[in-house]
């Protein structure tokens, strides 16, 4: 929470925290963030929770970026699909910073239209 890009991801039904995700990155001289670090509990994998999560995050985010990013682990195969499923497209593989460790990673763009 620190960073100041966190977010709580609520159950509106029954009010329970499910989750969380963040920003983080902002580079305003090419106008992109990243959205990362997001955590479902398990209940919700799979449903439709995680795209509507990323999808009001990438319209919040372009009404100060024109794209998004997502730093996605080789391995996650589950989240990898869920971009695919809103639109996200891969860009390349980069060692990325994870808690000061070089890990691989797959990136994935969102630009706005």
């Amino acid at each position: 929470m620190r960073c100041g890009g966190g977010l709580v991801i609520v159950d509106n039904a029954t009010g329970a925290v499910i989750g969380s995700s963040r920003y983080y990155d902002w580079n305003p001289a090419d106008e992109s963030v990243v959205i990362g670090y997001t955590y479902l509990a398990r209940a919700y994998w799979g449903g439709a929770v995680n795209g509507e999560v990323k999808r009001l995050m990438i319209a919040h985010a372009f009404r100060f970026a024109r794209t998004v990013w997502f730093h996605v682990s080789p391995g996650n195969v589950r989240s990898q699909r869920a971009l695919e499923r809103i639109g996200a497209r891969f860009d390349r593989r980069e060692m990325v910073p994870v808690g000061g460790v070089p890990s691989a990673r797959m990136i994935y763009r969102v630009d706005r239209a």
